[in-house]
C-alpha cells in the first residue's frame, strides 16, 4: 500500500496575507555563507499567521495553551466534507479524531480584499452544533476564521474550543482529499509556551 501526501499549507513568505490586524511577516537574513560561513533567518510573525491551529486560549480567557494541549490534538483520522454536502452524512457515524471542511475559499488567498471580506461562506451553526456532540478532537477548514468578522461574541471559535477542540484555519489544498473517505491529518504545532497558536506544516495522507 502507497501513502499521497498532500501538503494542506500555505508557505510563509514576506508580504503573504495575514488576517487584518495582525503582526506582517517578516523573515530577514541575518547571517550569510559567504561572509559567516552560515544562513541564518530571523523570523517574526503572529501566531496566527497562514495556516495555523487555534488553542483553547485562544478566545477562552482560561482556556489550555498550545503546550498544554494533548499531542493526540493535532494527529489522528479525519475526514473531509464539503460545505455544499455535509448534511448528507450521519456526523456520528464517522470514526474519527477530527474533521475538515472544504468551503473551496482557498482559491481567493493571494486576494486578500476578498479573501478576509464577510463575503466568504459561513458555517452553519446546525453543522456547529451537530459536530460539537461529537469526541473530535480538532476541526479544520479553508476559511481565515470559522467566524465571520467583525462579531463580537465569537460563537463557533467557543463552542469548539470550550469543549477543547483545536481549530485549523487557511487550509489549502482541500479538493486533493477524498470527500467522506478517511485520511490520516497530520498539523502539529511549535513547542512554545503558553502560546495561543501557531502556524503549522498540515498534511493529509491518502491512504490508496
Amino acid at each position: 500500500m502507497m501513502n499521497e501526501f498532500i501538503d494542506l499549507s500555505h508557505p510563509i513568505y514576506n508580504g503573504m496575507p495575514c488576517y487584518p490586524g495582525d503582526p506582517e511577516v517578516s523573515l530577514k537574513q541575518v547571517r550569510q555563507i559567504g561572509k559567516d560561513r552560515v544562513n541564518v533567518t530571523q523570523i517574526s510573525f503572529g501566531s496566527h499567521t497562514g495556516t495555523h491551529v487555534d488553542a483553547p486560549s485562544h478566545m477562552l480567557e482560561n482556556g489550555q495553551s498550545l503546550d498544554k494541549t494533548d499531542l493526540s490534538h493535532f494527529f489522528g483520522t479525519a475526514v473531509k466534507l464539503h460545505l455544499e454536502r455535509w448534511d448528507e452524512y450521519d456526523l456520528k457515524s464517522f470514526s474519527y479524531d477530527g474533521l475538515i471542511l472544504e468551503t473551496g475559499w482557498a482559491i481567493h488567498f493571494d486576494n486578500p480584499g476578498r479573501y478576509f471580506s464577510n463575503k466568504r461562506p459561513s458555517i452553519p451553526n446546525s453543522f456547529v452544533h451537530a459536530l460539537a456532540n461529537t469526541d473530535i478532537k480538532f476541526f479544520g477548514c479553508d476559511l481565515p476564521s470559522v467566524d465571520q468578522s467583525g462579531q463580537p461574541d465569537k460563537i463557533i471559535h467557543c463552542t469548539f474550543l470550550e469543549k477543547n477542540i483545536v481549530i485549523y484555519e487557511n487550509l489549502t489544498n482541500l479538493d486533493k482529499l477524498p470527500e467522506g473517505i478517511p485520511f490520516t491529518f497530520i498539523g502539529f504545532p511549535l513547542n512554545m509556551r503558553e502560546i495561543d497558536g501557531s502556524p503549522v506544516r498540515a498534511v493529509g495522507i491518502n491512504r490508496t
